[in-house]
């Protein structure tokens, strides 16, 4: 493995160490590619194939005379300085970036890129088997985790394209995408005679040269067949245009059309609905929608998009789709309108989840059906998970909640444990009384209901951070203190965190666990133990 402090690439300079004005300065002028590093200091790596970057490092970066940095290179990550310099720190990313034409693959300590991608894997399974339900028309209702009808998919799709064209979410950067479309250089061959061609360039002299172009002897008064000529019958005329018929613009018509599809079947079933129903008019709304509709259909006709072919294959990697400003957009409401039904966790963050590995997020969803894993286990696998959904009988108006205090656990009662209940992001507000003063928001809450009914609560906050002695950081403890102060009828509350040290402050002999503290929670499951049993005593003793 190569270490550099400082690696000079086509377009720009990038600086993992301090080095000198003297230093940088014989960097940008000389044939030099980069300024050696060693191990044990912050550096730009490389195998030979690729360059590494690493997790909660900030890296200089500065562009070259010829081509300036500009706020368009930071728009992920970091931003932009004075002087042509700007700043990046990748928190909490783990996987490929991109700085221009340069690619960098980011890696951490605390999880490396195989075990990530199982952790990946596990999320997707665990989601999809918690958010897919059976709905019910009996108003607010309790369902269980089971596959959802397919017809209530169109129901999300419907509401949410709405949704997106009511909140302006679409249109402006299809404007913009007009206006700054992705173009190409698309090269066109067309085979003419010798006689007729206007411009022979070197690839044309190659392809005769190479046999590609069909070569005839050419007529001479010689007989001497020593002095015979031969020339091309026909020549391969090669010449370069700009196209928008490009992968990107490609997708984008896939798009339009797609929504023309949605629309066109929504307003399709309202129409049914009005028909069937003599107490209910949709006429509003399927105006509305069919305004919309035409909308997108003037697009399709418009010489821009007559341009555009049908699309093959979505490239999912491509990089006008998943960093162009508009096209990244676009291409992120198509994620959203193919998650259905609404995902209990957000759409915003399961982009951030599956496509920018936000490592944070991930610990977060770990740590939450962690929780569910060891209470199902001390409930002796007898627990059903449970979640609310927001239900109407009209017509589309099915709807699954995406605030996060919507998803809960019911963990039901027993000879040995009490009823409980575990909530994902649960509002605690002075109005509601459940707070002294202001909002509070833990990550995760254990409400436990004690046999005359009275309701105590654990808090719990995912943290994936570590302090330099492999215990939790202070300044999460601290926060864990304004839970327990803060929200009525709190027993303790603990930081959830991927190191080694438990660290727990009691503050109240009668209650098991009551203060304040620091679990650890590894992604390997090897501290599961420690959280299971401040769990079970904590169950226990209100039982």
């Amino acid at each position: 493995m190569n270490y550099y402090k400082a690696k000079k690439f086509k377009n720009f300079i990038i600086i993992a160490s301090n080095i000198s004005n003297t230093e940088l300065l014989q960097l940008k002028e000389s044939n030099s590619k980069c300024i050696q590093g060693t191990e044990l200091e912050p550096s730009i790596r490389s195998d030979g194939q690729q360059y590494f970057l690493s997790e909660w490092q900030e890296y200089t970066f500065l562009g070259t005379t010829e081509k300036p940095l500009t706020t368009d290179d930071f728009l992920q990550n970091g931003h932009l300085g004075i002087n042509n310099t700007g700043f990046i720190t990748f928190k909490n990313f783990i996987g490929m970036t991109r700085f221009r034409e340069q690619l960098f693959e980011v890696d951490s300590e605390k999880v490396d890129s195989n075990q990530l991608q199982n952790l990946l894997s596990y999320i997707d399974q665990r989601i999809e088997e918690t958010v897919s339900l059976n709905f019910s028309s009996q108003g607010i209702a309790t369902g269980e985790y089971k596959k959802s009808p397919e017809r209530f998919k169109k129901f999300y799709m419907y509401q949410h394209l709405y949704k997106m064209l009511t909140d302006k979410r679409i249109v402006p950067y299809l404007q913009i995408i007009q206006k700054y479309p992705n173009q190409q250089i698309e090269t066109e061959i067309l085979s003419v005679p010798l006689s007729r061609t206007k411009h022979i360039s070197t690839e044309t002299i190659a392809d005769i040269m190479s046999g590609v172009s069909e070569i005839l002897v050419a007529k001479s008064s010689l007989d001497n067949t020593q002095f015979r000529s031969f020339l091309p019958k026909n020549v391969n005329e090669y010449t370069r245009k700009t196209t928008v018929n490009t992968n990107g613009n490609q997708f984008i018509k896939f798009f339009i059309i797609y929504c023309v599809k949605l629309l066109t079947n929504f307003i399709r079933d309202l129409v049914a609905d009005d028909a069937n129903n003599l107490y209910t008019s949709n006429v509003l709304l399927i105006e509305e929608l069919q305004a919309y509709r035409k909308y997108f259909q003037k697009l399709l006709i418009n010489p821009f998009f007559k341009q555009v072919s049908a699309i093959n294959h979505i490239n999912f990697s491509s990089t006008i789709l998943t960093k162009k400003y508009g096209y990244k957009d676009v291409y992120k409401l198509y994620l959203e309108l193919k998650q259905v039904p609404m995902n209990v966790f957000g759409t915003k963050d399961l982009i951030l989840l599956f496509k920018n590995k936000s490592i944070d997020k991930i610990y977060e969803y770990i740590c939450l059906f962690r929780l569910v894993d060891i209470l199902n286990s001390i409930y002796l696998n007898k627990s059903a998970e449970h979640i609310k959904t927001n239900t109407e009988s009209k017509i589309y108006s099915v709807s699954l909640s995406e605030n996060n205090d919507e998803v809960e656990f019911f963990f039901p009662e027993s000879k040995i444990f009490p009823k409980s209940r575990l909530t994902f992001q649960h509002s605690f507000t002075k109005s509601n009384s459940t707070s002294y003063s202001v909002e509070f928001r833990p990550d995760f809450t254990l409400e436990i209901i004690s046999d005359q009914n009275k309701k105590c609560y654990y808090h719990f906050d995912s943290k994936f951070r570590i302090s330099n002695y492999g215990s939790s950081k202070n300044d999460d403890i601290v926060k864990m203190h304004s839970y327990r102060d803060g929200i009525v009828g709190t027993i303790g509350a603990f930081v959830l965190f991927p190191g080694d040290q438990k660290d727990i402050y009691l503050a109240d002999s009668r209650h098991p666990y009551s203060g304040v503290g620091a679990l650890p929670l590894k992604f390997d499951g090897s501290t599961d133990s420690k959280i299971k049993l401040l769990l079970l005593d904590s169950l226990k003793s209100f039982k």
